[in-house]
């Protein structure tokens, strides 16, 4: 996350909606690209460029403030979600008024949650991800041109192919609660429109097997 580049207004009810709403649909979009054995993400705050945004700080103390105050449930929504699903929060290059607010709120953190808090860490150093899993600011190898018209359409097409496939998969297992993730999210060979209509294949095959164990109950 780059607050630097955030566009909406922090300081109104609506902005605060908006951006609650955005953060929750960007895990989401995670959370579908996930690959097999993955169940938690690294959320990684940069606040560098603040120069672009000089208020940043006093906006984000703000922000937060605002929403514990107005939007409870979305503050529960977001802590029950990053509870379960958090596995690091990285913030690095931070203001002196989000330190401070950082430093006010720690104690308050659930203790789970407050362990993984790192605050300015070497990511390579720390031995938390290799050059090239992450990008130059955070000392890594990868270098993004940003480009939304490119970005946005692929991140949307990817992400929805990867939700089609899952669904259709759970459904092939028995569609049941339960099930193992590691299955559902396991990729096969193929392009997406082989890979539905395979799974599409096991579904009437597992209705088919419903069906006349139905049968055979219904005649005894």
């Amino acid at each position: 996350m780059l607050p630097s580049r955030q566009n909406t207004d922090g300081s109104t009810t609506e902005g605060q909606r908006k951006q609650l709403q955005y953060a929750i649909f960007m895990m989401e979009r995670a959370f579908d690209l996930m690959a097999p054995g993955v169940e938690n993400l690294a959320l990684m705050i940069d606040f560098s460029d603040r120069g672009k945004n000089p208020s940043i700080g006093t906006a984000i103390i703000s922000q937060v403030g605002s929403e514990l105050s107005y939007y409870p449930f979305g503050y529960r929504l977001l802590k029950q979600l990053v509870a379960e699903r958090l596995g690091l929060a990285l913030v690095c290059n931070l203001p002196w008024a989000v330190t401070a607010f950082f430093k006010i709120i720690t104690p308050f953190i659930d203790p789970v949650t407050r362990a993984k808090l790192k605050f300015n860490p070497d990511v390579i150093a720390d031995g938390l991800f290799e050059p090239s899993q992450v990008t130059t600011k955070w000392g890594g190898e990868v270098e993004i041109p940003w480009d939304h018209g490119t970005y946005w359409p692929a991140l949307m097409k990817l992400s929805a192919e990867r939700r089609e496939v899952q669904l259709t998969k759970w459904r092939a297992l028995g569609g049941t609660i339960g099930l193992s993730e590691w299955d559902i999210r396991e990729e096969e060979p193929g392009t997406v429109d082989e890979k539905k209509t395979a799974l599409e294949e096991k579904v009437d095959t597992v209705s088919e097997g419903v069906q006349t164990a139905e049968a055979v109950a219904v005649a005894a």
